[in-house]
């Protein structure tokens, strides 16, 4: 684990919200997702379907949900609809899971 991997790890530890996926706990912040910024992770047409409001939430880079994952959060259930490796100098410090 490279330091900035423990610095990402430590803050989403510290602040993020706990969500559940196959019945395993997991820590990420989670923030609403606006159209025009989703374009970056979706298709048009998707985003054009999506009920709202669209979700991200910000993992620690070990983190083990994948795409098509539900993910039960403050009392809703989502779905990880894209998952984006965030990188920094060829290393994994976060992963982001686009979700709704």
């Amino acid at each position: 684990m490279t330091a900035l991997q423990r610095r990402m790890k430590s803050v989403i530890e510290r602040v993020g919200d706990t969500f559940t996926v196959g019945g395993v706990s997991h820590k990420g912040v989670v923030t609403l997702l606006n159209p025009t910024a989703a374009r970056d992770y979706l298709a048009q047409s998707d985003i054009d379907s999506a009920p709202r409001p669209l979700r991200l939430a910000y993992a620690a880079f070990d983190d083990t949900t994948v795409v098509g994952n539900s993910v039960a959060w403050a009392s809703i259930t989502l779905t990880v609809r894209k998952l984006v490796e965030v990188r920094y100098i060829g290393s994994v410090i976060a992963r982001l899971l686009v979700l709704y």
